[in-house]
């Protein structure tokens, strides 16, 4: 785990995406997972008479209040900002301010393009907007449909279903490929949170073909045994 921890990329921490994450937080929501974590390894077993569900509930209690206060208090020292660089009329800091306390900016559509021209009334537009969607949705007959070829392939489509028997999957009677394992390990999405065995999808990705062929057993066992274990359930 150390070995992965050294040479697997992983992100930084944005300091501006969360600018009242401050030490007292940071160390309260890493008592709050270490409590999780051992609430977990001791069984998970919820209820206020067991200690280690108890200590998990009181620490995340504890950093749920201590970021709130952080927010509030960010949000104070921001505004005090605002104000202060309002009042001496320092426009270009006052509107730099707004716009990063901005998520994001609106905007308004006010014209469209049609085949009559450029639209820029309200009611022409929706109008429009209207006119196009009920085109598209509206079924489309063809005068060309033979019915009899219709008849036909859905008489053979009904023979076909008839003489197999689809009521088991054969996909399940073969093993599974490394091919397969390593396809699906590409599309695996990066930097997300690991569960309580510590693994994330960078793990995988760059474990070689060694792990492949571990996960390539594992599965075909849980194939051939028609069982799978709790741990990788979600």
């Amino acid at each position: 785990m150390k070995s992965a921890s050294q040479a697997l990329p992983k992100s930084k921490f944005y300091k501006n995406a969360k600018p009242y994450w401050n030490s007292f937080v940071k160390e309260a929501h890493n008592e709050q997972r270490r409590a999780r974590t051992h609430w977990i390894e001791n069984g998970k077993f919820p209820g206020r008479n067991n200690p280690y569900f108890k200590q998990y509930k009181d620490s995340k209690r504890k950093f749920i209040n201590l970021q709130k206060k952080a927010i509030a208090d960010t949000n104070e020292l921001f505004y005090s900002e605002l104000n202060t660089a309002a009042d001496s009329i320092d426009m270009r800091t006052f509107w730099r301010m707004v716009r990063l306390k901005q998520n994001k900016t609106k905007e308004t559509i006010n014209e469209i393009e049609s085949g009559s021209g450029t639209l820029r009334n309200p009611n022409d537009i929706t109008s429009t907007f209207s006119s196009y969607y009920e085109d598209v949705f509206t079924p489309k007959y063809s005068n060309v449909h033979n019915t009899y070829l219709h008849a036909e392939l859905d008489n053979k489509i009904q023979i076909f279903l008839q003489s197999n028997d689809f009521s088991k999957d054969k996909c399940l009677a073969k093993d599974v490929s490394i091919n397969e394992i390593a396809e699906i390990v590409k599309k695996l999405k990066l930097k997300k949170a690991p569960g309580y065995d510590k693994l994330v999808s960078e793990h995988l990705i760059h474990g070689g073909d060694c792990l492949l062929h571990y996960i390539k057993t594992l599965f075909t066992l849980m194939l051939q045994a028609t069982y799978v274990p709790s741990g990788c359930k979600i």
